[in-house]
């Protein structure tokens, strides 16, 4: 099982990296652009935090609607929300002293200890990187270190955005029972002889990806989940 794990695991490297070259990011449009300026009052400058700085990034799909190419793949919904995480303690020390100092009665939720910031509906913070998973979700569900998410975050049009692989890894997580299935995609997709034979292949990963029940043949995957912090 392990040697499987790590098998996959290589391999899906190898597609990311391939799909980081292949696809173009475009500027943030609708809801994804007016999230990211909100974010500008309600996160960055409450943590003092940099935007070229790679001290934060943006978790979840929200980078994959920067892809005209993967949203015509995927199929995806319009984009639900922005989570943002922030590992460092001084930034939500500094959040601290700004609350302190700008007392706001319109802020949802705010646990500083506690590592959880929700200032609006659509924008939240956190310390860490734990997608919440359901009950139905494979219990052995892990994702990469907070410390390893960042350190491969990518800078896109002036945000920092989780790697494709740290994206695609945590979701393709939640269907341990689709793990052999998507080796032997990952297999096929590296022996491919042909561009075409490769275009083909990535288009079935991505729809195994997405969980759309037609594209992906029945190949289900959960919804994407809040990003919540475990208590």
């Amino acid at each position: 099982m392990k040697l499987k794990r790590a098998l996959r695991e290589v391999l899906l490297k190898r597609f990311c990296e391939e799909l980081e070259a292949a696809v173009q990011p475009r500027t943030a449009t609708g809801k994804l652009a007016s999230l990211l300026r909100e974010s500008q009052k309600l996160i960055f400058e409450p943590f003092e935090l940099e935007q070229n700085k790679q001290e934060y990034f943006i978790a979840g799909s929200a980078r994959l609607y920067l892809y005209p190419e993967l949203l015509e793949v995927l199929k995806l919904k319009p984009i639900g929300d922005l989570d943002i995480v922030i590992p460092s303690k001084q930034h939500w020390q500094t959040l601290n002293t700004f609350l302190q100092s700008n007392p706001n009665p319109k802020i949802k939720q705010v646990d500083v200890n506690a590592g959880r910031y929700i200032p609006h509906n659509y924008i939240e913070a956190f310390d860490e990187w734990l997608p919440k998973f359901d009950e139905e979700s494979a219990k052995d569900f892990s994702v990469r270190s907070t410390a390893d998410t960042l350190k491969n975050a990518k800078l896109i049009d002036g945000y920092y955005y989780m790697s494709l692989y740290d994206i695609m890894d945590y979701k393709l997580n939640l269907n341990r029972d689709k793990e052999k299935q998507l080796t032997t995609l990952l297999i096929n997709y590296q022996r491919a002889k042909s561009d075409s034979e490769k275009q083909e292949i990535k288009k079935y990963v991505l729809t195994l990806f997405s969980g759309d029940k037609d594209e992906a043949k029945d190949f289900l995957a959960p919804a994407l989940t809040q990003l919540a912090k475990q208590n």
